[in-house]
């Protein structure tokens, strides 16, 4: 999880090379499950990349704005994850 100051897919403003430079920064066997995620019109530039080991339950925008003041330049992300269970299929070690 983090801040990449980068949207993220569809409808980014960076320069294509800079996409594509995060995009391959990242394993392929990693989902960016924020890649989507918009909040009040604009795109997330916090991240969540999960291994296939975890699942996503829920992903959520966490407001900037508190009453009157601006808390950061950008919102938050906030995510519940689970592990995936793992499936034995030898059963259980008898010794």
């Amino acid at each position: 999880m983090g801040d990449f100051n980068q949207a993220i897919g569809q409808g980014s403003r960076a320069p294509r090379g800079l996409r594509r430079a995060l995009q391959e920064a990242f394993s392929p066997k990693l989902r960016i499950v924020t890649a989507d995620l918009v909040f009040q019109g604009r795109k997330s530039i916090d991240h969540i990349a999960l291994g296939a080991e975890w699942t996503v339950d829920s992903v959520d925008a966490i407001s900037n704005i508190h009453g009157e003041r601006r808390l950061s330049d950008h919102f938050g992300v906030a995510g519940r994850v689970s592990v995936r269970p793992v499936s034995d299929p030898g059963g259980p070690d008898d010794g």
